[in-house]
């Protein structure tokens, strides 16, 4: 479903990502974790259309090259993506930030609304749906995150760090919101922080530092790398 070929970014002297290639299949749940700084944003950013690779690298959708694409042009072709740091339109209701997902796939107020008021029920947000956006409390913030992303009816959805911030409670609730959605067949690439749940919801693990990939597999293989461990840890950890 989506192919990463040799994707670099530089900003400036900064390299961001360097030379990075995977591969995702249709139906799975692919995680990408790293320690801060790592590139991850940068490579979601990359697959949404807000930066265009260096020369050299690709990114391919569905057999169609995208990585010269617009990001409004990505999300017509079905990657759509949620933000580490969310930003709704605050003092919008929570229907009418979801409706404005919605109306990217149709002109109909009355059909967007009622495909919004869906969306907005099955993340457990119905009862709030005539609040403001900034009245609404970080977990519920994040729901709505993916209520717009999901609006805008995606094949890919690209999650970005959407347990941050959350307790436990919250968070476990999301992790079955994740399942839910996966169920109803969209693939998910989530990059997370909280272990718990990516060991909870990927089979497959992907694991970046300083913008390369240096480890690849289960969540337990992952656990257990050294080089994983000292990427997070330092070379102390190891040694201690």
């Amino acid at each position: 479903m989506l192919h990463l070929n040799h994707v670099s970014k530089t900003f400036g002297g900064v390299r961001a990502v360097h030379d990075v290639s995977l591969s995702m299949r249709q139906g799975e749940i692919l995680s990408l974790i790293g320690p801060n700084g790592a590139g991850k944003t940068t490579l979601f950013n990359m697959i949404a259309g807000y930066f265009n690779p260096d020369s050299g690298g690709q990114i391919i959708f569905n057999k169609e090259r995208t990585d010269k694409l617009k990001p409004y042009e990505m999300c017509n072709l079905g990657i759509s993506r949620t933000f580490q740091v969310v930003k709704p339109f605050g003092h919008l209701t929570v229907l009418e930030n979801v409706i404005i997902g919605a109306l990217n796939r149709t002109i109909s107020i009355p059909e967007a609304t009622q495909n919004a008021q869906e969306i907005i029920e099955s993340l457990g947000l119905d009862a709030k749906q005539q609040l403001l956006a900034h009245t609404l409390s970080i977990g519920d913030r994040k729901r709505l995150e993916i209520a717009r992303a999901l609006a805008t009816k995606p094949n890919l959805l690209l999650l970005d760090e959407p347990m941050g911030g959350l307790n436990p409670h919250e968070t476990e609730d999301l992790i079955n919101i994740v399942h839910a959605i996966h169920a109803q067949g969209i693939t998910i690439f989530l990059i997370e922080h909280v272990m718990v749940a990516v060991m909870k919801l990927s089979k497959r693990v992907i694991v970046l530092n300083d913008g390369e990939i240096i480890c690849e597999g289960s969540p337990e293989e992952v656990a257990k790398n050294r080089d994983v461990i000292v990427a997070y840890f330092g070379e102390e950890y190891i040694s201690a």
